[in-house]
């Protein structure tokens, strides 16, 4: 089998291994991630409890399991109905006015408005990059007067 990553990319010694910090960091997240057990662990064990409680309380397992099967279903209206508010939540949020709404009291961060609601999205640029296109923006709109 061939190595098909780009030593480019992967220098020798990265930042993480330079800063102690990082190094702790990275050492926390590897404990985390070997010892705390997915959710889906979580919601196995609680499914579990409650069956248990109610079957403890006088319920067959029969009538538990179609009630877990019925609720299931009963769940999917509500499902549809938040579906399309968290997508025109995020349009709305991604939108130029009100990102210019958002953006004076994000000034002081040095991002615009919709970064501060969705970091991810917008904000993956460093401030580097984000300096160089606003002087580039600078720039143009100075030269075309």
């Amino acid at each position: 089998m061939t190595d098909t990553t780009d030593k480019a990319n992967f220098p020798e010694k990265t930042q993480t291994e330079a800063n102690p910090l990082a190094r702790f960091s990275q050492h926390m997240v590897g404990f985390a991630e070997r010892w705390f057990p997915d959710a889906y662990v979580f919601v196995l064990i609680a499914v579990i409890a409650v069956a248990l409680g109610t079957i403890v309380h006088g319920g067959s397992p029969l009538a538990v399991s179609r009630a877990f099967g019925d609720g299931f279903w009963n769940l999917i209206p509500f499902t549809m109905q938040m579906a399309p508010v968290a997508i025109g939540g995020y349009v709305v949020a991604m939108s130029p006015p009100v990102d210019a709404a958002a953006s004076t009291p994000a000034s002081s961060s040095g991002r615009s408005g919709s970064e501060q609601f969705f970091p991810s999205e917008r904000g993956a640029r460093s401030q580097a990059e984000r300096n160089a296109s606003s002087r580039r923006i600078q720039t143009q709109t100075s030269g075309s007067r």
